[in-house]
């Protein structure tokens, strides 16, 4: 399992989002692919959220050694606690409890954004529970369950629900997150997560989004690794619409980059104005979703593609039981990206998916075709589709 490593990634993430941002910028104004520039935007936004998150916690780290609770011994701590009988806020609740303790906060409005850096921690809202910020998770295992959360105002990049680099093993279960803030739930270069049974919607970019791309794009050498075996499942994400202005069309539920392993299961994603379910590898980078399993999922009305496996991949399956209809392109596209590739990068590679089993899924009444496939050597076998192209 990867470790956060315990120096600060703020100082190096803010000279990169300085000096890469301008020379996007630049490249933006010679490109004609609004895919590039989309993905461009949205990268940049990923790096700033990424930015963000990890000044906050060094600030929250900062606070805690300050806070008076943090100044009694170790055997001191509170192995539980309830907000507000013991603490008014949640923050002031984190910094009190002991790693591996219990935070259980009562009804009520909480207007404030609180991190931890404590491995183990198990936080619940015990009733109607709204958080109006988000939470920032920056060690191990530690779960989030049953909070209505406002992303709008969140000081994590304005996710719901955001981890560090490299912190693993989380349990997110039960959360109503909305908003207008980015995203819902963000985790990248994250191993063993669990999210579950949440339920998002909002004007944001993408609901759940687990990430392994963003360093190796800026260049930023990193020790985490990629992501692997998170579970996605039975999580509605619906009337997603991001920000058209700023070039940032939604996903429902994405993996992006060295990712592996990951179950996507029983998830409905309804009515976002870009995409529905997206593996997305990039070749540039030698970074693909490989080995993932995506089954028994609903994806439609979604202004782009249902479920796509983007820009390589292999050795996914996708299948049995994914419905994916009534959406604007697409229902399940195999997309091998090659023009993109060679406008944003250079790139004369002719990558695509491969090697990845279709099978026993529902693709029908979508825009441009159900089911289509650019890669190669890639197992087509009992779907329920009327318009199909590329399958062997």
């Amino acid at each position: 399992m990867k470790k956060v490593i315990a120096v600060s990634l703020f100082s190096f993430l803010l000279f990169y989002s300085c000096t890469e941002e301008s020379q996007f910028q630049e490249d933006q104004t010679n490109s004609f692919n609004p895919d590039a520039i989309i993905t461009k935007q949205r990268s940049l936004m990923s790096l700033d959220i990424i930015e963000s998150i990890s000044q906050k916690m060094d600030e929250i780290k900062t606070a805690q050694l300050n806070s008076l609770t943090a100044k009694k011994k170790n055997s001191d701590c509170q192995k539980t606690v309830f907000v507000p009988d013991d603490y008014p806020t949640i923050q002031e609740a984190l910094f009190a409890v002991c790693e591996n303790g219990k935070v259980f906060v009562r009804s009520g409005v909480y207007n404030e954004s609180p991190g931890t850096d404590k491995e183990g921690l198990f936080i619940k809202a015990i009733g109607d529970v709204t958080l109006n910020g988000g939470f920032g998770l920056g060690a191990n295992n530690i779960k989030i369950h049953n909070f209505k959360i406002d992303n709008t105002t969140s000081i994590w990049g304005e996710v719901g629900i955001a981890s560090e680099s490299g912190s693993n093993g989380f349990d997110i279960k039960g959360n109503t997150i909305y908003g207008s803030g980015h995203l819902g739930i963000y985790l990248p270069y994250c191993d063993n997560a669990s999210i579950v049974q949440n339920q998002i919607s909002g004007d944001m970019e993408a609901g759940i989004f687990i990430d392994a791309f963003i360093f190796e794009l800026f260049g930023i050498e990193h020790p985490f690794g990629g992501n692997t075996n998170n579970t996605i499942t039975n999580n509605t994400v619906t009337n997603l619409i991001a920000d058209l202005d700023n070039f940032y069309p939604a996903y429902g539920i994405v993996i992006r980059g060295d990712t592996d392993n990951t179950r996507i299961q029983g998830n409905t994603v309804n009515t976002t104005n870009g995409w529905g379910i997206s593996l997305e590898s990039w070749a540039e980078f030698d970074l693909y979703c490989d080995n993932n399993i995506v089954k028994n999922n609903v994806s439609t009305n979604n202004a782009l593609n249902g479920l796509e496996v983007f820009g390589g991949g292999s050795n996914n399956v996708i299948g049995p039981n994914n419905e994916c209809y009534d959406n604007d392109e697409i229902g399940i596209h195999l997309y091998a990206a090659k023009d993109f590739f060679s406008d944003f990068y250079d790139f004369d590679g002719d990558e695509g998916p491969t090697n990845n089993s279709v099978f026993n899924n529902s693709a029908f009444n979508n825009g441009i075709c159900d089911i289509v496939d650019e890669g190669s050597g890639n197992s087509f076998k009992n779907n329920n589709a009327d318009c199909t192209v590329g399958l062997e």
